[in-house]
């Protein structure tokens, strides 16, 4: 026919929907992988029984598997989303043995108890890698009444990126030490009815990365503790460091590193350190206030070496049952001890502080 058009394909856009690839589960350990495009995967617990959802459908087992020798889920490179947690409100659940969560690359959310009411619990120890992107972790963080307790080590690793870990409402409880790498947000903060306790806590931020960091411990409304030693250690980025309200059994080390660095101690609760507190910068400007407005006691010393630049350092409200030493290096230092509340120092004093003023 005249005018007419020869038929013709027609090539349709291709639509990929993110899926589980693989579920393995043998001798009581349960393996789940994502595919690379990512997706939002649920693992819904009660007591050592755990079911698995993909997008809010159910997969795998029907009756869900028993666990008895740990969970591992790796993901993709697609923003995925985990979560972990009771199978209905006010339930519990267990992993007896191991939790390892490898997320992979892009920016991904993990949620160990942070929606359903309820708690949970890791006989063994618990090793996240979230890979480089912008990750957030949430534990026992939805409500007061959630809690999550891990039996042995606690690492997790942020990879490259703006990453955040936060526990803010209910009840933490790290029976061994945790280890905290590449996490440029850390928030502890239990609101009243929560708390947390960890066996020892070392922060550290990389020299690679290139966001400014903060840690925030605040035990104003509920207790935390730290039944161990309390380390920092930060890159050339500016660190923000505020602890309050806390009891720590031994040493606190912050190694704050170049950049201008600010840190507070005693601001809206009272911080009982039963060793010694170290504080170190480099260069840049850094300001350090101890105790303003309620009290901090270190029961052996306090060693304070801030470098070059601009440093001013406020001490009040205290009381130090050792030595006290205060070292800056080129700039014009500040030190203000007693201005406002009394300052108790048992051993010497020693400073060095360059230019001063």
């Amino acid at each position: 026919m005249e005018g007419a058009f020869p038929p013709q394909l027609e090539y349709l856009e291709r639509r990929e929907v993110p899926a589980v690839a693989g579920i393995r589960f043998a001798r009581g350990a349960l393996s789940v992988r994502l595919d690379y495009r990512g997706g939002e995967l649920a693992l819904l617990g009660a007591a050592n029984n755990f079911r698995l959802s993909f997008t809010g459908a159910p997969v795998g087992n029907a009756s869900g598997y028993n666990i008895t020798a740990g969970i591992t889920v790796t993901g993709g490179d697609g923003g995925d989303i985990i979560t972990i947690e009771p199978r209905a409100a006010g339930g519990s659940w267990r992993i007896p043995g191991n939790l390892t969560i490898n997320s992979g690359n892009n920016a991904d959310i993990l949620n160990i108890q942070n929606s359903v009411r309820g708690s949970g619990f890791v006989s063994g120890t618990v090793s996240i890698n979230t890979g480089n992107g912008n990750d957030q972790v949430f534990i026992a963080n939805a409500n007061s009444a959630d809690s999550v307790a891990v039996g042995r080590l606690f690492s997790i690793n942020g990879g490259n990126g703006a990453d955040s870990l936060t526990s803010s409402s209910g009840t933490l409880d790290l029976r061994g030490v945790a280890s905290v790498l590449s996490f440029n947000t850390v928030i502890l903060s239990p609101d009243a009815g929560g708390g947390v306790t960890i066996a020892g806590l070392q922060v550290t931020n990389p020299a690679q990365q290139a966001f400014n960091n903060s840690l925030t411990i605040n035990g104003s409304a509920a207790a935390v503790n730290i039944k161990g030693n309390l380390g920092y250690s930060s890159n050339e980025r500016d660190d923000t460091v505020a602890l309050d309200g806390l009891a720590i059994t031994g040493d606190v080390n912050l190694g704050l590193g170049n950049g201008d660095n600010a840190v507070a101690i005693s601001e809206t609760g009272t911080v009982a350190i039963a060793g010694s507190l170290v504080v170190t910068g480099g260069n840049n400007d850094d300001e350090l206030t101890l105790s303003d407005p309620n009290a901090t006691t270190i029961d052996t010393s306090l060693r304070i070496s801030l470098g070059n630049g601009t440093n001013t350092v406020t001490i009040d409200n205290a009381t130090i049952e050792g030595d006290a030493s205060f070292k800056g290096g080129n700039g014009n230092d500040i030190i203000n001890i007693a201005t406002i509340v009394d300052v108790e120092i048992l051993g010497s004093i020693w400073a060095a502080l360059g230019n001063d003023a």
